[in-house]
């Protein structure tokens, strides 16, 4: 199907530069300057330049696939479309008129764009691959922008938004928005939930009254979880003491159904990553150290930091390991920071208006390894460059936000495709 967007940005590049073109209604048109596309409500494009039948005109553009699309929308009912210079369409179907009862001029496309670009267009948003592009990997003589920064940008912000509702619940209480962030990045997708909630279950402020006494804090932490219901002796030990200090915490432990282990590798699993959380608990005071620039030496120290000695030779209670390691990849602190600290930083480098703290979290990215997922392993094979974290989190935007939602326009990629080098 014919996207909007595809004509929104043919009519930006204005291939007919030069071109002294026809409206629908016979009138000579000249497009001295496409105009500015418009992020907000109204019309497309506004301040566009058009010489009409030898006068010249300023004003907004409206573009539509079929013209009849004018009504659909409403606009016939908008003063916001009364200065309507020209209206662009695919197929001119249908007269449109303005609030102000204006007949508008149109300029049809159908007739005027290449056909490479429609076929192309029709290509990738057709197929059924996930990736649209992917039929044509190994991508050549790739565009030297690829919007990487600014992929990155748009999820940082995307997800820091995500959290400044929290945190005016919270009376901006960083630290304690930190804790909860961190908590959620330990559930990936899976088990993010009820991380999250173990974090409102369990505040910070609290758990850290206990930060010099190692089975206190995993008493919290399991008992909070509800994972302590196991006839493991070493699991009723937690409980009888999470039992006599659960009477000063503000919420109720979590039901244990919430926790997901089936499809997670065992050395992933929730307990292992509560046991690291102990870990984290005793040595990272205060938490929002985590948003100074140090913060990847902090977490890497802390990972490095031996569990606990019954999770260094257990999955879970009763769950034997065959080995003493960790458990856990020595890369789990990366994830940590990427998806658990950057956003924090970023949202409070947004609301003080801090570029610096913007930079550090893209310099932090940089540093990092790519990341190794089931989406970033998508693009093995595109050209594209999967250097360092950057460019991983800009190839996870770029699926969440355009090829899952097939829009390649919003993409400098499927632009590449459609309209070449």
């Amino acid at each position: 199907m014919l996207q909007e967007k595809l004509l929104h940005y043919a009519w930006f590049v204005n291939p007919w530069s030069g071109q002294t073109l026809q409206s629908s209604q016979g009138h000579s048109l000249f497009i001295l300057h496409p105009g500015h596309l418009n992020i907000h409500a109204g019309p497309d494009f506004n301040n566009a330049r058009l010489r009409i039948d030898g006068l010249e005109w300023s004003g907004q553009i409206e573009i539509h696939i079929k013209a009849s699309d004018w009504f659909r929308h409403g606009h016939q009912n908008d003063p916001m479309y009364n200065n309507v210079l020209l209206h662009v369409v695919y197929q001119n179907d249908r007269e449109a008129v303005t609030q102000q009862g204006r007949s508008l001029p149109v300029l049809e496309l159908h007739p005027l764009l290449p056909q490479s670009w429609i076929q192309k267009h029709q290509d990738l948003t057709e197929n059924l691959h996930r990736l649209a592009c992917q039929p044509f990997f190994p991508l050549q003589s790739l565009p030297n922008d690829l919007w990487t920064e600014q992929w990155v940008m748009q999820r940082l912000r995307r997800k820091a938004q995500s959290w400044q509702e929290r945190l005016e619940v919270l009376h901006y209480n960083w630290e304690q928005l930190l804790w909860e962030s961190i908590l959620r990045a330990q559930g990936q997708g899976l088990n993010g939930l009820p991380f999250q909630l173990l974090g409102r279950a369990l505040p910070w402020k609290f758990l850290t009254r206990w930060r010099f006494d190692q089975e206190k804090l995993l008493a919290l932490l399991f008992g909070q979880a509800g994972l302590l219901s196991s006839h493991d002796p070493y699991a009723q030990k937690l409980a009888k003491t999470h039992q006599a200090l659960v009477h000063a915490l503000p919420d109720q432990p979590l039901p244990a159904y919430l926790w997901k282990f089936g499809g997670v590798r065992p050395s992933a699993w929730p307990t292992l990553k509560l046991a690291r959380m102990a870990v984290i608990a005793q040595q990272v005071q205060p938490l929002t150290e985590l948003l100074q620039k140090h913060a990847p030496d902090l977490l890497a120290a802390a990972w490095n930091q031996a569990l606990p000695e019954y999770w260094q030779q257990h999955y879970h209670f009763a769950t034997p390991k065959q080995t003493r390691a960790s458990g856990q990849s020595s890369q789990a602190w990366q994830g940590t920071l990427i998806n658990g600290v950057a956003p924090i930083m970023f949202l409070r480098a947004e609301l003080r208006n801090q570029g610096f703290a913007h930079q550090q979290v893209l310099d932090w990215l940089a540093q990092l390894p790519p990341e190794n997922n089931r989406i970033t392993r998508l693009w093995k094979g595109s050209g594209l460059p999967m250097r360092h974290a950057m460019d991983s989190q800009a190839a996870l935007e770029r699926y969440e936000q355009a090829c899952q939602k097939k829009a390649c326009m919003d993409c400098a990629l499927g632009k590449h495709l459609v309209f070449g080098a």
